[in-house]
Formats: C-alpha cells, sequence, structure tokens
C-alpha cells in the first residue's frame, strides 16, 4: 500500500466523518443530547486534518515528480465526457 492509497483512504474517511457531521448533530438537537453535538464538532476537526493529509500527499508526489497516481491521465483511461472537460481546462 502506497502513498496514494493512503490519501485514497483519508479521503474516504473524511466523506464518511462530513456525512457524520451533518446527520449527527440534527439528531442530537432533537434528542437533546449534547454528547452528539460535541462529536460533530470533533468530526469536522477529524475532517480537516485527514483532507489535510491527504493534501500533503499529493504536494509529496508533486515535489517528488511521482506520478503514478496520475496514472488514468497519462493513458485516457477517464471516461470521455470526463476527459473532454478535462482537455478544455487543461487547453485555457
Amino acid at each position: 500500500m502506497g502513498l496514494p492509497d493512503i490519501g485514497t483512504i483519508a479521503l474516504m474517511a473524511a466523506l464518511a466523518l462530513c456525512v457524520y457531521g451533518t446527520v449527527v448533530p440534527h439528531l442530537g438537537v432533537r434528542a437533546n443530547n449534547w454528547n452528539l453535538i460535541r462529536s460533530a464538532q470533533n468530526a469536522s476537526i477529524l475532517t480537516f486534518f485527514l483532507v489535510a493529509i491527504a493534501s500533503l500527499i499529493l504536494i509529496n508526489a508533486l515535489i517528488t515528480n511521482d506520478f503514478s497516481s496520475f496514472f488514468p491521465l497519462a493513458t485516457g483511461c477517464f471516461p470521455p465526457l470526463l476527459m473532454t472537460t478535462f482537455q478544455s481546462v487543461v487547453d485555457l
């Protein structure tokens, strides 16, 4: 398991925590449970750190010229619509 895999796992965990942090405070207010609200606050803090870890991994790949995580971009394995959109942004 390399750094790109760790970055992907960090982003997946951040997404799960974002969903948790969005739903749980509403449940905490309805149940008048302040522990649920505090746990959602902690989830948002942890989400920040997980996204920061994923960003640092991408910056590390850029600095060390490790483009193995960008394999679909190099080979054109994107879906056609996404590749066309990306190519139009690159051409600007």
